[in-house]
């Protein structure tokens, strides 16, 4: 073509068309010099057309015919439209095909016209060609507008309205606003109550005209400029600006510098952080707590120890909660090794005995709970020492400070303000959990301890814990189910009357599993346990949201769902516990799935999940790292499931003595599932040998339902069916044949009315 246009004797009747991209195409490129040769040709005239977007009044045009409706009421959407595409028709075209696919933009049958949703089309991302094509445009743009989206760039995609008005009150960003609404004609931001990128690679682009230097300065000239002027902290806009700007020095990186301004840098992180912390953010928080630290001086415990507490105290919180447990210790050793006294270690060690429990031992947890304690002034008994006249005194004792109190008298509880009783209650509570698994004998005591120092010094949240531990004794060790049932209620009363949160998901947990099975029907409690694991999560309690998940699975076998949803539930449930790392749950739940997996029929395996976390690729290597670890209530969760599976499977020798090794089980399902199951082995087996110990074995569990059920004490709902079932089992083992079938009858027809289909085809 070179050649063509220097050769004057070509004929004029020859036309050539071509195109090129003019942003691709530099001083450097091998066509810019043919280009200037066409352009220098005096045998050639050559016409340059320049194909930029299409003007807005022409797409708007394009659109109302395309759509037959007046241009009226198109121009919203070509306004949107025009900032998705920047104009080019390619993109226009695509654009409105993509509304099509996504049925944002449709046919009305009821309208008889084209309809769309303005906010689901402004909700729409934009093409990345299309952002690549106004990345390129940005040098082009006047420097006011460069400037303005150099300062939105600094605070990532977007830019509130109330920031802008701040820092345009600085004579530096005084054109802000205008450099801001040009941006916005230019299709590079959108604003609605806040400037935005409308693509993520212009902001990119946008910050990539800085230089590393410039940016630093920019985030620290702002940032500073934020601190200079926060609103006082009745302002609506208090958190807002104080977030901003701490996050605008923390990007500044202000730490590598010798700052006057340090010690206040690293008391607003903290202030952010434990918001964070507030809403849940554990993530923002540690970040936040981090480079707190960071602004710390070198004798930052000496010159500001409350400060410096507070940042590491924060930090392992968040840590704990992220389940980051080597950084986390990282903290706590901090916290050791500078607190000036017990009181400034007790949030420290909570957190290294919560960590304790659930990555390592209960029984190492247990025992530095009883060190911290006794350093408070709460001393125990021995173990050998504590006698059945022991307990029942305590009992005595705590029964007659409990017997006038009232459900008025809980809501208008008086505080606990002593720290070193609220720190004992505390440690009391967290102790409670750890002795269902490995100490019960010291449960009573315990609950009994709550009670006392609440009744004494006021109450706590922590104080429930008291009011749970002692109403589950009064079941278990006298069967009061009445008295048992209504200070499981009285717990969840305190925590209304006190009005706090932060212990409401673990009292929720402990009522459902020891109490709302006497009164309440099972099925009901399902949804108790799924509320509960989403404030767990909510609250960061990642313990208690792994035991609910694993109380809803076993609820959800046991009332009667069928196997494969309550298969479905433990799959859920898995997936959670591997991403909580709560290993203590973990491993029972990969026990109760592995027993419904083979009720099913399935070969999945279920310790796939568990790999991650520990080399356990059995139950038997479930109950060999339970015994050496001392975890005795995965111990007896293990044997229950074996002893159900070997139950439905008719091994019934096998059966019982599982039944016989899970004794000491404290759950309601789990207690009434193993004494109910216990029974029927036990008859079968005594009709089958004659053997008068197991015929006393199954009639001393028919006696625990009479109890439960005949005295009026327990839901009938759950209990009547499985009371009837072992009558049949009671009356056909002592050969009156007569009366068992009008008892499994009876069983067939309460397990139907009552929904609890796996007792319905047993009857």
């Amino acid at each position: 073509i070179a050649v063509l246009f220097g050769n004057n004797d070509i004929s004029p009747c020859f036309l050539v068309v071509g195109t090129y991209r003019d942003d691709e195409v530099n001083e450097s490129h091998i066509f810019t010099p043919c280009l200037e040769k066409f352009e220098e040709s005096m045998s050639v005239r050559v016409t340059k057309i320049n194909l930029g977007g299409m003007p807005r009044e022409c797409v708007n045009v394009m659109i109302s015919k395309a759509l037959k409706l007046p241009l009226r009421l198109t121009r919203t959407l070509t306004d949107v439209t025009m900032a998705k595409t920047a104009g080019n028709a390619f993109h226009i075209k695509a654009f409105l095909e993509s509304l099509l696919q996504e049925k944002i933009l449709h046919f009305s049958l009821f309208g008889k016209r084209w309809v769309w949703d303005i906010e689901d089309v402004r909700a729409v991302s934009i093409d990345e060609n299309v952002a690549e094509l106004l990345a390129k445009k940005l040098l082009q743009l006047p420097n006011n507008v460069q400037a303005a989206l150099k300062v939105v760039s600094c605070f990532g995609s977007e830019i509130n309205e109330s920031i802008v008005r701040l820092l345009s009150t600085s004579e530096e960003w005084r054109g802000l606003v205008d450099g801001l609404d040009g941006a916005v004609n230019e299709n590079i931001l959108e604003k609605c109550g806040h400037y935005e990128f409308v693509h993520d690679m212009l902001q990119e682009a946008s910050y990539e005209l800085m230089d590393e230097e410039e940016r630093l300065e920019d985030h620290y000239s702002i940032g500073m400029h934020l601190i200079s002027n926060m609103p006082s902290s009745e302002d609506p806009d208090f958190s807002l600006v104080a977030y901003a700007a701490i996050g605008q020095i923390n990007r500044s990186e202000a730490f590598n510098r010798a700052d006057a301004f340090a010690v206040q840098f690293a008391t607003l992180n903290l202030k952010a952080g434990k918001r964070s912390i507030e809403v849940s953010d554990f993530v923002s928080a540690l970040s936040y707590m981090e480079y707190g630290i960071s602004f710390l001086p070198e004798a930052g415990w000496e010159a500001n120890y409350e400060l410096s507490l507070g940042l590491y105290e924060n930090a392992a919180l968040a840590c704990f909660v992220l389940t980051l447990v080597d950084k986390m210790q990282v903290f706590l050793k901090e916290i050791f090794e500078h607190a000036g006294c017990l009181e400034d270690k007790l949030k420290g060690y909570y957190m290294l005995i919560r960590s304790m429990a659930a990555f390592d031992s209960i029984d190492a947890a247990a025992d530095k709970v009883m060190n911290i304690l006794s350093a408070l002034g709460e001393d125990f008994p021995d173990p050998l020492d504590i006698t059945p006249d022991l307990i029942r005194k305590e009992l005595a004792t705590t029964i007659s400070i409990l017997k006038d109190l009232t459900k008025e008298d809980v809501l208008s509880a008086r505080r606990m303000t002593e720290t070193r009783k609220i720190w004992a209650t505390k440690y009391l509570a967290i102790f409670i959990l750890y002795l269902y698994q490995c100490r019960p004998k010291y449960l009573p005591l315990v609950a009994a301890r709550v009670i006392k120092i609440s009744a004494s010094f006021g109450y706590a949240s922590d104080s429930a814990f008291g009011f749970i531990a002692f109403g589950h004794a009064l079941i278990g060790l006298s069967q009061d189910i009445d008295n048992g049932y209504r200070l499981g209620k009285m717990a969840l009363l305190l925590l209304e009357g006190l009005d706090t949160k932060d212990a409401r998901p673990r009292v929720k947990f402990w009522f459902c599993i020891l109490f709302a099975f006497w009164k309440e029907p099972i099925q009901a409690i399902a949804s108790l346990l799924r509320e509960n694991i989403e404030e767990s999560l909510t609250a960061g309690d990642n313990e208690y949201a792994a035991l609910s998940g694993f109380a809803l699975c076993r609820n959800t076998l046991f009332s009667g769902e069928n196997l494969a949803s309550a298969e479905k539930e433990c799959a859920r449930a898995t997936s959670m516990m591997a991403r909580l790392q709560q290993l203590n749950v973990h491993l029972p739940l990969t026990s109760h799935h592995t027993t419904i997996l083979k009720l099913m029929g399935s070969d999945q395996d279920p310790f796939d999940v568990l790999h991650g976390a520990i080399q356990i690729k059995n139950e038997d290597e479930i109950l060999h790292y339970a015994i050496s670890k001392g975890k005795h209530a995965i111990v007896r969760a293990v044997y229950l499931n074996q002893m159900f599976l070997a139950f439905w499977l008719k091994k019934f020798e096998e059966a019982s003595e599982l039944a016989t090794k899970c004794t000491g089980i404290f759950g309601f399902v789990d207690v009434v599932t193993h004494a109910f199951y216990k029974g029927l082995i036990s008859f079968h087996l005594a009709r089958c040998s004659d053997d008068r110990e197991k015929m006393m074995d199954g009639e001393k569990a028919l006696s625990s339902f009479q109890v439960w059920v005949k005295e009026k004490n327990a839901s009938v709902w759950n209990f009547e069916h499985r009371l009837l079932i072992l009558e049949a089992e009671w009356h056909f083992s002592k050969g009156e044949t007569e009366k068992v079938e009008e008892k499994y009858n009876l069983a067939i027809e309460s397990a139907r009315r009552h929904r609890f289909i796996h007792e319905e085809g047993l009857a």
